[in-house]
This record gives structure tokens, C-alpha cells and sequence, in this order.
């Protein structure tokens, strides 16, 4: 038996080229089987601060659900997403603009992954920053990895790369000029349920409004939303649409948000308690 996995990537890091999405098939065979990662194992949590224990819950465990991940990053260090796909059989989308990481999350997890930037409108240019960690295939405590975003706010940039610098893992830069997309293209590119969005975990680095201002909410339901220290802007946006801040997740991390069909989940939300990735799964 061999195990086959379609990547999809965007052409879109590359700004003078048409832009538009392109297949890449990743073929796993049975001798060719990636080594478990640290860590990946059943009954395992791996969000930063408790947010996948938090939103399975929210859903009462609820199996086959569908989540959306943008920014993906690593395969399962710190995924919001890993344990809903592996542990409860949620299938979505995996998004990144940085292909560095689009490999291995190929080849450890069964989401559709998209190769893309994502932001307020189609076939923008905009400046992607790479952070790059020279071992961060070996090395899962460097963090840094994950920081690459479109460089929208020059205080926040400014910030975070000197707060790299603090760190000893091997940190460079680079900018690039990239093509983006919408992320309402790319559900409706690779084929979300006639239901929507369950779960989206929207961590940018700053690039929240961007992401949001222009989805269509009226006909791409989302239901359950973590979203990293939003901005007043992105709130009222995101009350305009008829969602409920339910509760912080970690200490000025994320946020939790619950659309109007989920309010009866409000109270339940609000009252989790997890401390964070020493939680394991008491499956039921």
C-alpha cells in the first residue's frame, strides 16, 4: 500500500508570474514513511495556550468537523489544528505563504495545504517577511519560524525582530515581493463544505484586518474563531457580523470568538479550564 497526498501551493510568492494556484503531488510510500514527529501522538494537545482542547470542547467533541488554519506553520508544534485533524477526524485547510514549511506539512498531515498570502483582495502585491531558523526541522523549540507575515504595521515588525534577537536559535531575515490572494478564493478554490467553517485559527502577525475586512461572512459561515491580539478595528468588524468575544486564550495571545449560532456555547466557553499543553485527551 502507498499513501498519497495532494499538495496545493500558489504561484503567488512570485509576483511577476501569472498569478493563480498550481498542483504539487507528494507521494509517500509505504518504505518512504515520514518518522513521527516529537510529540504526535493520540491523546495529545499542542496549541500554545490550550486553544484546540478549548474549541473541541466548545463543540462537545464533535467528530468530522472542518477547520481552516492560516497561518498553518509547523505541522504540529504549537497547531492550533493537529489534534482535531488526528484525534477527532476533522478534515480542512492548511495555509502558509512561507514554502519553507509547506513540505512538512505535506507530509505529516492529511489537510489540504495551500501555499499562499492571504489578504484583502485578489492578485495585491504585498511585502512578505521570512523569518528563517536555520534547524527548525530538528529543532522544535524555535518559535521563530512561525513570525513570517505580510509586513503591514512597521512598529509591530520592528518589534518582533528585535525580539528575536533576544533568542540564540539562528535568525535571519528575508523580504520578499508576493502576490496574495483572498481567503474566500481559496475555500471556494478547494471545495470547504456547503456548512462553511467550523473552526478558523487566524494567527498573521498583525495582519488580522487584512485577512477579514472584505470576507463575505453573509455567505462563508464561520462559526468558532482564535484570533491573535485583535485589534479594535478587527472587533467591531467581527461584531458587525454577529459574533460574541467569548474569552481570552493565554496571557495577550489569542481570543476566542463565537458566531450568533453558536451563543448557546457562550457560557460553556467562557467556563473551560486547561492548562495549556499538559492537557491530555480524555476521550470518551
Amino acid at each position: 500500500m502507498a499513501a498519497f497526498f495532494l499538495a496545493l501551493a500558489s504561484t503567488s510568492l512570485v509576483a511577476e508570474e501569472a498569478s493563480g494556484f498550481r498542483a504539487v503531488h507528494l507521494f509517500v510510500g509505504i518504505n518512504d514513511k515520514p518518522a513521527p514527529l516529537p510529540k504526535d501522538r493520540r491523546g495529545t494537545w499542542h496549541a500554545q495556550a490550550g486553544q484546540d482542547r478549548i474549541v473541541a470542547d466548545v463543540f462537545a467533541r464533535k467528530r468530522d468537523g472542518f477547520f481552516v488554519d492560516l497561518a498553518a506553520n509547523h505541522p504540529v508544534y504549537l497547531s492550533n489544528t493537529r489534534t482535531l485533524e488526528r484525534d477527532f477526524g476533522w478534515r480542512g485547510i492548511c495555509i502558509d505563504g512561507n514554502p519553507e514549511l509547506l513540505h512538512e506539512l505535506a507530509r505529516h498531515r492529511s489537510c489540504s495545504v495551500v501555499g499562499s498570502v492571504v489578504a484583502a483582495s485578489r492578485d495585491t502585491t504585498v511585502t512578505f517577511r521570512k523569518f528563517q531558523v536555520a534547524d527548525w526541522q530538528t529543532n522544535s523549540s524555535s518559535w521563530e519560524h512561525g513570525l513570517s507575515g505580510i509586513v503591514s504595521t512597521p512598529s509591530w515588525w520592528e518589534w518582533l525582530t528585535g525580539a528575536t534577537a533576544k533568542h540564540g536559535d539562528a535568525v535571519t531575515t528575508v523580504d520578499e515581493r508576493a502576490k496574495a490572494t483572498t481567503l474566500a478564493n481559496i475555500l471556494e478554490t478547494f471545495k470547504m463544505p456547503h456548512s462553511g467553517v467550523d473552526y478558523l485559527s487566524l494567527d498573521v502577525e498583525g495582519a488580522e484586518e487584512e485577512v477579514l475586512r472584505t470576507f463575505p461572512f453573509g455567505s462563508i459561515p464561520i462559526r468558532v474563531l482564535t484570533i491573535e491580539r485583535p485589534k479594535p478595528a478587527v472587533r467591531a468588524l467581527l461584531r458587525k457580523h454577529n459574533f460574541t468575544y467569548a474569552r481570552d486564550v493565554g496571557v495577550k495571545l489569542d481570543e476566542l470568538w463565537l458566531h450568533g449560532s453558536m451563543a448557546h456555547r457562550v457560557e460553556a466557553a467562557r467556563a473551560h479550564s486547561c492548562p495549556g499543553r499538559s492537557c491530555v485527551v480524555d476521550h470518551d
